[in-house]
């Protein structure tokens, strides 16, 4: 299946860019990822950059299979725990084969997959307020909004707690699309946002530059 993309990332209003990403060609698969280091934690762009690098490394020539890809994520948390310069980071992972994809996250970075103009998939954030949200005691959007968004309690390069690794099987048809992001890009850029955009869009790079001129035009002095 043939496929093409477009990426982006930005420092937004921070002293440094926390984000990490990678797109990495396998024969016939391809695997995507993006990573946010924690903003709280020290060295979060050394943890996020240990992700993207160590993720395609360890599943490189291996078959496409969940158990792979969970091994190699857990592995990168122990490179993360074993380099003393590094803090946290979210993942988000899509692993792409043929007729499948494999998506993998840790923490609030998300993954998306978009068929016919409607969202088939949305990966779960692992934050305080998705839980609160889950149990009904938010609404919805109070993702985007809530004063504890951004507190995540499960991630890549906690010493003191293995991360729990949400995955699942896709099945894929031709003309899906897939959208990895981190919390600065989706709070933001809503749902109905992404799908308006991909409708009118006629490449990758077009969809992408305008879910990005909505994150500059919101102008948020703390978007990272």
């Amino acid at each position: 299946m043939k496929y093409s993309y477009a990426t982006f990332s930005d420092i937004g209003k921070r002293a440094n860019n926390e984000d990490a990403y990678r797109v990495q060609p396998m024969d016939v698969a391809v695997i995507a990822i993006v990573a946010d280091g924690l903003g709280g934690h020290i060295n979060g762009e050394v943890a996020s950059r240990i992700a993207a690098d160590s993720i395609p490394s360890n599943i490189k020539g291996c078959e496409f299979d969940e158990d792979e890809l969970g091994f190699a994520i857990l592995d990168a948390h122990s490179i993360i725990c074993k380099t003393k310069s590094s803090g946290c980071t979210t993942v988000a992972v899509l692993w792409i084969n043929e007729d499948q994809a494999i998506a993998a996250n840790v923490g609030d970075s998300r993954i998306y997959q978009f068929r016919r103009g409607k969202i088939l998939y949305q990966s779960e954030d692992h934050s305080l307020v998705q839980v609160a949200i889950s149990l009904g005691k938010l609404p919805a959007d109070a993702c985007r909004y809530h004063k504890d968004r951004n507190k995540v309690y499960n991630v890549l390069g906690d010493e003191n707690q293995r991360p729990k690794v949400d995955m699942f099987l896709l099945d894929i048809q031709p003309g899906d699309c897939f959208l990895l992001c981190s919390d600065g890009f989706w709070e933001p850029v809503s749902e109905e946002n992404m799908l308006t955009y991909l409708n009118l869009s006629n490449s990758p790079m077009d969809w992408l530059e305008s879910m990005t001129a909505l994150i500059h035009k919101a102008d948020d002095p703390k978007q990272d």
